[in-house]
């Protein structure tokens, strides 16, 4: 099951009101200090428990010590709400820089914080559980688990590219005849799926990345920007590929046949690594699942 921030928070962190003086403040957050868990930041809250700012224990101790907190306090708030998933509130505490994100509830009534030690943790899973999933593996396996617990969980994805590698045979087998003539091709077959793959896999691997991040406003308009990308990448492994058999065997024929091969797959490589994490999206799976495997087996086959 997902994890939200509510599973994250700490309320044992400074809390102050507004209208006290910061040598108030400061005497307050000494008196306390063994009773937090964390330190980096102030609350600051009204009579009803709503959060209305935020200040640094850094500018706390920088200001003036007759100064009102509420003169001082940040107003503009980083905030996330208890149901927010795990992975929004620690892109949050990335996007703006901050230590650590407090959460409130619908009435901006002050719940906590998600402290700076949790938002690595959540980091740090985020991370492995994408991995994980890009590689066709959807729940992390440890040794202690056994052996077939493990097989089980890798293997779905491995069998569906075992798959494309039958596809594979059958289709070189239907064009043995022309291939037998012409063996220069079959030289040139691994290089080709192993770039056409590669590009696609890496195209994937990027695009959940950046949504991860949230650095993707519009899929489409994303998808044309690395279309343009992958072209310029295709073009010059075609140029590279006709260069390489003209020199090798002095055929410039075969070479810019299979220069052109090069770049169409390369392209296609790149429109399947981008089209297979955005469909699995558009209709509501998660595109790390399975996004590497099926642009592994595709261009098997």
């Amino acid at each position: 099951m997902p994890k939200h921030a509510k599973d994250h928070i700490t309320d044992k962190v400074p809390i102050l009101k507004k209208d006290i003086k910061v040598e108030s403040a400061l005497h307050s957050i000494r008196l306390n200090a063994s009773k937090y868990e964390t330190i980096n930041y102030a609350y600051v809250v009204d009579e009803q428990n709503r959060l209305i700012g935020v200040l640094s224990i850094k500018e706390l101790f920088a200001s003036k010590k007759d100064r009102l907190i509420h003169d001082i306090m940040t107003r503009e708030i980083v905030k996330a709400y208890p149901n927010e998933t795990q992975e929004r509130v620690v892109l949050r505490s990335l996007k703006y820089n901050i230590k650590a994100v407090p959460v409130v509830d619908k009435s901006e009534r002050f719940l906590g914080v998600v402290p700076s030690d949790r938002l690595i943790s959540i980091l740090h899973e985020e991370a492995t559980d994408n991995l994980m999933k890009i590689a066709g593996i959807h729940h992390h396996k440890k040794i202690s688990d056994g052996t077939m617990s493990i097989v089980t969980a890798r293997i779905p994805w491995i069998l569906f590219g075992l798959i494309g590698g039958v596809l594979s045979a059958l289709i070189i087998d239907a064009f043995s005849g022309i291939l037998e003539t012409l063996l220069v091709f079959v030289f040139y077959i691994p290089v080709i799926m192993n770039i056409s793959g590669s590009i696609g896999n890496q195209a994937g691997i990027i695009y959940i990345k950046n949504r991860t991040l949230g650095m993707i406003g519009n899929w489409m308009t994303y998808f044309i920007s690395d279309l343009k990308v992958g072209g310029a990448i295709a073009l010059v492994s075609g140029i590279v590929m006709t260069v390489v058999e003209t020199v090798w065997h002095g055929n410039p024929a075969i070479g810019f046949v299979i220069g052109c091969a090069m770049f169409i797959t390369t392209a296609t490589g790149l429109m399947i690594g981008l089209i297979i994490p955005i469909l699995l999206e558009r209709i509501g799976n998660d595109p790390a699942i399975g996004a590497g495997p099926v642009v592994t087996a595709w261009f098997t086959c």
